[in-house]
């Protein structure tokens, strides 16, 4: 199961976070370092739908009770599917996940709902939380706000270890932060490792002319749109996914054997679709054109699609940095506060004033690293592709 498109921090799920059973019979999720194992081989014995007109659930039981828990609306950018749970099921990968654990799905019933409340939601597009730094930081505020005006009213020699136990304590978190950001900036200007895709750049002047990153990997296994750090995995034909690529004047549609549109997409190869096509043929995915300009028997009318993002719909644009916002904001307080008072520190003795250097050298490289993310969203947002 491959989770919704993801736009900005968004993209890392969309490659890193997909549910899947492994060979040896086990549900995992995620790959390298970062798989995780969800359940043994063979523990699960239940699978149940609990349906919902918006935010329909689908929960995997062992013998001790719930286990899993996916929000299906997370896992799918099909549209014309809500009014049915097979097509439900179908589109978003749950029906050829349980087919591989063995398992058939049963509407759920009033007690597997309440059991199932009590575990949390396998969200791949939940916001991180990192709590550690927030906690680091604000005791790092504290430290500037209250010990610090005390040292400097008893005696200005008293501020520097002061400052430099808050400097260390920002430290870890502000690196933490750099290192997100540049892993975010890596994910959406860069393309994921797809081996044996063929890669299709647009050829529309304006796409060449502004150097945007939009390629699309087709494959028999997989086909992934990635366009100005917007990214949508779909399985390909060998994998039971798109076997069939519409193109309108407007949009491309992905299409599967049932003719589920799994995803639409635009963005400069609808001008000159050649090697789009020839990349799609290679891969056995079949061809079609349809000169309506918005085909509504294929993808539902606008005020039909649900209201949230990433279900049944094409993507709200936009971008976030970072998906927790406490850590930037209290950062924001305790840089300055660290140069200002490290600069203070010199009311005892001219040399005091280095110990502003550590509190200087983390805002270099936290406004470096939010520079280098503003000047990417700004150069999106300039050709129109973000909101």
């Amino acid at each position: 199961m491959f989770p919704s498109t993801g736009t900005g921090a968004g993209v890392l799920a969309v490659r890193h976070r997909q549910v899947h059973v492994d060979d040896d019979g086990s549900l995992a999720v995620g790959d390298g370092s970062g798989r995780e194992v969800l359940a043994p081989p063979g523990s699960l014995v239940r699978a149940v739908l609990v349906p919902d007109p918006s935010y329909p659930e689908l929960g995997l039981l062992d013998h001790d009770g719930p286990r899993v828990r996916l929000p299906l609306w997370r896992y799918t950018d099909a549209v014309n599917v809500l009014g049915s749970d097979e097509l439900l099921l179908h589109a978003t990968g749950a029906s050829a996940l349980t087919r591989a654990l063995g398992l058939g799905i049963a509407p759920a019933s009033a007690a597997d709902r309440q059991a199932l409340r009590r575990v949390a939601a396998l969200d791949p597009h939940r916001p991180a939380r990192h709590r550690g730094d927030v906690v680091l930081l604000m005791i790092a505020l504290v430290l500037l706000v209250f010990p610090a005006v005390a040292a400097l009213a008893v005696a200005p020699w008293a501020l520097v270890p002061v400052v430099l136990l808050a400097a260390g304590l920002a430290a870890g978190p502000t690196l933490r932060l750099v290192r997100r950001r540049a892993t975010l900036l890596e994910a959406v200007t860069g393309l994921p490792d797809l081996p044996g895709a063929s890669s299709v750049a647009p050829t529309h002047p304006s796409a060449v002319r502004q150097r945007t990153l939009a390629r699309t990997l087709v494959s028999p296994r997989r086909v992934v749109v990635h366009h100005h750090g917007r990214e949508t995995w779909l399985p390909g034909p060998a994998a039971g996914g798109v076997t069939r690529l519409l193109r309108t004047p407007d949009l491309l549609l992905w299409q599967d054997r049932r003719g589920i549109t799994l995803a639409a997409s635009a963005g400069g190869w609808a001008e000159d679709p050649t090697e789009l096509e020839r990349a799609c043929r290679r891969a056995g995915i079949e061809v079609a054109v349809d000169e309506t300009p918005f085909p509504v028997h294929a993808v539902g009318s606008p005020e039909a699609w649900p209201a949230h993002e990433g279900f049944g719909r094409p993507p709200v644009r936009g971008a976030a940095p970072d998906s927790d916002l406490w850590v930037p904001s209290l950062l924001a307080f305790v840089v300055p506060a660290l140069v200002v008072e490290g600069l203070l520190c010199a009311l005892a003795h001219p040399v005091a004033a280095l110990s502003a250097v550590p509190g200087a050298a983390l805002a270099v490289v936290w406004v470096g690293s939010g520079r280098r993310v503003r000047a990417w969203q700004r150069g999106e947002a300039a050709r129109g592709d973000l909101s």
